[in-house]
């Protein structure tokens, strides 16, 4: 508990700070209420966030570097698991609060995704000329997708007439296979991506940005994939075996300039940062899962049956088993309760149902006993452990000021056209003469390669890709390296020593920047590795496994330098750091 309040929470004499960056508020329990924990939770918060907003909460503006009156992306909602988010958007919606959600997209939960999926599968059985139910399938898929316009009976016609060879998707089909052996898989995505005119026909199909970001993690997929020797086929099976197996690719949407409050989990908050952080759902148990099975497994004590020469019993060793995952169960939860709490840049507020046990034994340091530490089972056992310590933090709620109701749960239901005034006016309709249409080419700033590697040159890349992710999920202000494995913490370590960090935590961060840069002959896209905005500047650096020479990186860079200095006016500062040789240098 010092480590995660410590100076943050109470002076010395144990009484309330003014102004504290620390409140908990406390809810009471009503054994008939017909509202849950999660209803309840997520009105005291929307209430709250609206008194602030109305009665002009001030908060510090870093970069003009003044007080300011709190805005609603100031706030952020920092929760265990998703399974709330669904109560806390109605509720919200219904006070009128904009919320979104930040949590990790699912590259599988898009029509974009499928889609090529199915193209590339489509090329694999036009290369094996099997023209089967198979093929019947994943024809129609792609006819009747974004991409395309052909009505049903269209399609039909194709079909019961095997007439593929006819239509315009296997013209493409075929163009893609043209001397398809000597092209990579990324090679393959580009041509894709042109010859199908991805791009110009995503602005039929909703969420363009997110779309946009899920073909750059394609790219990236493909690229990877590539250097470990994939050819289009095995990324073809790799594609079937990620839905088969319902295995989730995940990866971060960029949402930080939507004018809301945030909700998201903890795991997904590293990195980010907000002026008030409310942590509700405290009271939600820790997931014990692996201990319910009947043969478990430790690393210590080996393979544990629950038998023992009786028949059927809870051995001694399973109870040494359950103590140890405790052990670890709860060590992790601590430290993901000092990252969810190093999130709040000003005030921190702990949402929790008043809880008359107190079980409160320090150690001669004032630290809680382990044996107490060790039967936490959820977020609200390790605040209750410290009550005493939180009492001149605690607010109680009157309940019946907050206005509960549960109309917000058929807010969704309303139907806002009833509420447009009917009118007989007739449209009067133009026509239009013909523009002219200019194709956009789309590019990317990143170098490619179809080089063929060796195998110590796919171990360095498998190194370069696993320490990129590293570097993408770290928390460079407050960096924890105990996790991360001895080969890859040196790197990381000889990396956060360069002297272009030695003023992060004065400056805006953002890892794995996307974008795509947009004019009227070309669509450029990016990812910036990372970008570190001060007050008057920003520098790029851009990782690279060793060689850092290249006058390709030189073009990248300069066109990411391009595009941001472009978008915020500051002065731009562009480099290149070598992982393996733990050096940068700066592109002029």
């Amino acid at each position: 508990h010092q480590m995660i309040f410590g100076n943050k929470a109470y002076n010395e004499a144990g009484k309330k700070k003014e102004n504290s960056n620390l409140e908990v508020y406390s809810y009471p329990l009503e054994k008939e209420s017909i509202y849950s924990k999660e209803e309840i939770e997520a009105f005291i918060i929307a209430n709250d966030i609206n008194e602030k907003v109305n009665s002009h909460y001030q908060v510090y503006d870093k970069d003009e570097e003044k007080l300011r009156d709190v805005k609603y992306s100031d706030f952020s909602i920092l929760i265990d698991r998703a399974s709330s988010f669904d109560t806390f958007k109605k509720v919200f919606l219904y006070e009128k609060i904009p919320l979104s959600i930040y949590q990790d997209e699912k590259l599988t939960d898009s029509e974009i995704f499928f889609v090529i999926r199915n193209i590339f599968k489509l090329i694999a059985l036009v290369y094996d000329k099997k023209y089967d139910k198979e093929m019947e399938y994943v024809f129609l898929s792609i006819g009747r997708s974004f991409l395309f316009k052909y009505t049903d009976q269209e399609l039909f016609d194709i079909v019961t007439s095997n007439s593929y060879d006819k239509t315009e998707i296997i013209d493409k089909i075929n163009y893609i296979l043209n001397n398809i052996s000597s092209k990579t898989i990324a090679m393959i995505l580009d041509e894709i991506i042109n010859e199908f005119n991805v791009y110009e026909n995503l602005r039929r199909i909703p969420n363009l940005e997110s779309n946009y970001v899920k073909i750059e993690y394609m790219y990236s997929l493909a690229a990877n994939l590539n250097n470990m020797g994939y050819s289009f086929r095995d990324f073809d099976e790799f594609l079937e075996n990620v839905l088969n197996t319902k295995n989730e690719i995940k990866f971060s949407m960029n949402k930080e300039s939507s004018e809301s409050a945030k909700i998201m989990t903890i795991h997904a908050s590293k990195g980010l940062e907000y002026s008030v952080c409310y942590f509700p759902g405290l009271y939600k148990n820790f997931n014990i899962q692996e201990l319910k099975g009947k043969i478990l497994y430790n690393n210590d004590l080996g393979i544990v049956l629950d038998y023992d020469d009786e028949g059927i019993d809870e051995s001694f060793y399973k109870e040494l088993l359950r103590r140890d995952f405790y052990q670890n169960e709860v060590s992790e939860k601590i430290r993901l309760l000092y990252v969810a709490v190093t999130r709040a840049k000003e005030k921190m507020i702990f949402i929790m149902p008043e809880v008359e046990k107190e079980n409160e034994e320090y150690d001669d340091e004032g630290i809680v006993l382990n044996d107490i530490r060790v039967a936490y089972r959820n977020f609200l056992d390790m605040l209750t452990s410290i009550k005493s310590k939180l009492m001149p933090y605690i607010k109680n709620i009157d309940l019946t000021k907050l206005h509960l109701t549960k109309k917000y749960n058929i807010i969704n239901d309303t139907n806002l056209f009833n509420n447009i005034e009917k009118s007989n006016n007739k449209i009067k309709v133009t026509n239009v003469p013909k523009v002219s249409v200019i194709k956009k080419e789309s590019s990317h700033f990143s170098k490619n390669s179809s080089k063929i590697f060796t195998k110590d040159e796919k171990d360095k890349m498998e190194f370069g890709t696993k320490m990129h992710y590293y570097l993408e999920t770290l928390d460079l202000k407050n960096p924890e390296l105990s996790d991360i494995e001895e080969n890859y913490k040196e790197k990381i370590e000889a990396f956060l020593k360069i002297n272009l960090l030695k003023n992060i935590k004065e400056a805006k961060v953002y890892q794995e920047y996307e974008f795509v840069e947009e004019s009227e002959q070309e669509e450029k896209h990016g990812v910036i590795d990372l970008m570190i905005e001060y007050s008057d500047y920003i520098d790029i650096i851009d990782y690279k496994l060793k060689n850092i020479d290249d006058e390709a990186y030189n073009k990248q860079l300069n066109g990411y330098k391009n595009y941001i200095e472009n978008l915020t006016n500051k002065k731009v500062n562009t480099y290149l750091y070598s992982i393996m040789d733990e050096k940068y240098h700066k592109v002029e």
